[in-house]
């Protein structure tokens, strides 16, 4: 519970304040240093373009995908959370292990042994 508050009052301040511009260029330098990993190999860039094709019929959005992102800007970044951040659109998944069965092995077919 105490995890799911700080969740939710982050997602709040995203809805009233921009992220910070350190934050903007974190994202932003991990978003090239991701996309520049998986072009490194002739499998990781077959795959984005297959990725690219099937799923937003573009193959060469490979090429653009970098100056996509680094037009995002904090407004868009705030905006996006008013819209789609929404307590709405929410879905909440709680899962609570089973108890252990007194031999050590958690309840059916999972947990340590």
């Amino acid at each position: 519970a105490e995890l799911e508050r700080f969740i939710y009052d982050e997602i709040e301040k995203l809805q009233t304040d921009p992220p910070e511009d350190w934050e903007m260029e974190t994202i932003r330098m991990q978003m090239e240093r991701r996309q520049a990993k998986g072009m490194q190999s002739t499998l990781g860039r077959a795959v984005a373009i297959a990725e690219n094709t099937l799923f937003y019929r573009d193959p060469n959005l490979i090429n653009t995908t970098s100056e996509k992102f680094q037009r995002v800007t904090k407004g868009l970044v705030r905006r996006a959370a008013e819209l789609f951040l929404t307590e709405q659109r929410r879905t909440v998944v709680t899962t609570i292990p089973s108890p252990e069965d007194g031999s050590g092995r958690r309840g059916p077919g999972g947990g340590e042994r």
